[in-house]
């Protein structure tokens, strides 16, 4: 066969045309073994093919990874450093170790924690100047800065507080040497020193008590009790800057008492505070010996109207102490009994309008005096704290946990933490909501500044290593099924269209911990969508 070529010159010749038998190969293999370039595939060998790799892909994502320990089935579960996976997990509560916070003479100990700047902040006397530092948190251990002087002549009644409005630190004190009542700001800086205000006096004679202060969120002050020996006052206190910090309406002025809430260290009254229902509660010695009573104070703008005077015991309550239970709803009171030994004590209120109705008053521990307690709410627990001394067994500092959920109180058997001195004094706590721990201070072996937590429960959860749920159950060494973010777990009791989060023991909750991590969206009262 030839054809006609025409040139561009108007020339013709015939041609034979190029071989036209190389032909294409048409396979039909459905896994497409061959992997050739001159074959093509029949249709029905493509459609098989993928419909394979299709079906090998899961609709619901998941990984496969070696378990570390046991996972229970649909158990929340994290990636480990190695590669393996394990359940998330809690430890039990636990005590730390006893540390020092200053290696000198530490009394008159008052701290606060700032949530602002997460940040630990305690002034003492030593050698009778006032100093402060600041720290942060790891574990069971607080990083401290260098101490700055604040003042420079002996106190005592120091007590310092945090202002979240203006990030800032209230501090108040008695001067010795006059028995003047003063106080001042200090600007938050992290760990570093702030800039401290001029001086303000809250009362300009002798016989100034600062009894307590608190922070109160809903009008954003700084409430501060104080007495003068007669009569005693409720204020709200004004931050200024730089300048002096004053008392709302001029100094003197507030809620006044017709009886003294006494200044001594072991009659000291002492603030609770229930946010939620904003109210204000202060708790104190009528007449320093008569009887224990509460008042409920409502606070508005710069007023501060006060309820009766209910009382909760009648006899002698010394180191009276006070938190709100947000958990259980609940004022716990906690004293030592001048009736029976100044053994420690707990009474809890439960609050009703204007009325407070009260448990059965329950011993913290048996063995004898206690001196020098303190208490800190522990709000992830939903327990409290509960640190003395034990001035009749060994002189030891003790912890106990008080719980509140039942119509009385509990209390666990007291544990020995600090053997190493005879004559612990001045302590002072706080509740770090960061790491979930308290902290207790105080003056402790050589007269130094002391210190020692009790934790949550460290847990095994971090911001980055949870990873999904497991999809059954598996034993160490066994290789488990994750269901990965898209894929869905099988659960309980959930609300449909609520988030969830991982707690810190692997469980699940409307609300975040620390760290926050989000588990999923339930999608009925057993499926959650893993987020």
């Amino acid at each position: 066969t030839k054809f006609l070529r025409v040139d561009g010159d108007g020339t013709c010749s015939w041609q034979v045309p190029p071989d036209t038998n190389t032909q294409l190969t048409l396979k039909d293999e459905d896994d497409f073994t061959s992997n050739s370039d001159t074959a093509a595939a029949s249709q029905q060998s493509i459609k098989a093919y993928v419909d394979t790799q299709v079906g090998s892909i899961s609709a619901a994502p998941e990984i496969t990874a070696v378990a570390t320990g046991s996972i229970g089935a649909n158990t929340a579960v994290q990636v480990n450093s190695d590669g393996t996976v394990s359940a998330v997990s809690q430890a039990s509560p636990a005590l730390g170790s006893v540390r020092e916070f200053n290696g000198a003479q530490s009394r008159r100990n008052s701290a606060c924690y700032n949530k602002t700047d997460n940040v630990v902040a305690i002034v003492y006397t030593q050698s009778s100047k006032v100093y402060i530092k600041f720290g942060t948190v790891s574990g069971d251990e607080i990083t401290f800065s260098s101490a700055t002087k604040i003042v420079d002549y002996d106190v005592s009644n120091l007590k310092i507080v945090h202002d979240e409005t203006n990030n800032a630190y209230f501090i108040a004190f008695k001067r010795e040497s006059t028995g003047h009542g003063f106080f001042n700001t200090l600007t938050a800086n992290g760990t570093s020193f702030g800039t401290l205000s001029a001086l303000g006096t809250f009362f300009g004679n002798a016989g100034a008590r600062v009894q307590d202060m608190i922070y109160c969120p809903w009008t954003q002050k700084v409430i501060m009790a104080w007495s003068n020996g007669g009569t005693a006052y409720t204020v709200t206190c004004h931050n200024n800057g730089s300048s002096a910090p004053t008392i709302e309406g001029g100094s003197g002025s507030g809620l006044q008492y017709t009886n003294d809430l006494g200044g001594s260290n072991e009659k000291q009254a002492s603030f609770a505070i229930d946010a939620t229902n904003q109210k204000l509660f202060i708790s104190y010695n009528i007449d320093y010996s008569t009887e224990g009573a509460t008042r409920i104070l409502t606070v508005g703008g710069n007023s501060i109207s006060q309820g009766s005077a209910l009382t909760w015991y009648t006899h002698e309550p010394d180191y009276i102490k006070t938190v709100y239970d947000t958990t259980n709803n609940k004022l716990i009171i906690t004293y030592t009994d001048g009736n029976d030994s100044y053994k420690p004590k707990v009474v809890v209120g439960t609050v009703s309008g204007s009325s407070i109705s009260w448990s059965n008053k329950v011993v913290i521990d048996s063995s004898g005096k206690t001196l020098w307690p303190t208490i800190a709410f522990n709000s992830e627990r939903g327990k409290i704290d509960y640190f003395a001394r034990d001035d009749d067994d060994g002189d030891d500092m003790y912890y106990v946990e008080i719980d509140a959920s039942g119509s009385n109180p509990t209390c666990t058997t007291k544990v020995d933490v600090d053997t190493s001195y005879n004559a612990y004094q001045y302590t002072t706590s706080i509740f770090d909501p960061d790491t979930s721990s308290s902290f207790v201070f105080y003056n402790g072996d050589s007269e130094h500044g002391d210190y020692f937590s009790k934790n949550s429960g460290l847990t095994t959860l971090t911001a980055e290593n949870f990873i999904g749920f497991s999809s059954a159950a598996y034993t160490n060494g066994q290789t488990a099924k994750i269901n990965v973010v898209g894929n869905t777990t099988t659960q309980s009791s959930l609300t449909p269209a609520q988030r969830y989060y991982v707690q810190k023991n692997g469980t699940l909750g409307l609300s975040p911990v620390t760290p926050s991590v989000e588990a999923g969206i339930a999608l009925s009262s057993t499926k959650l969508l893993i987020k």
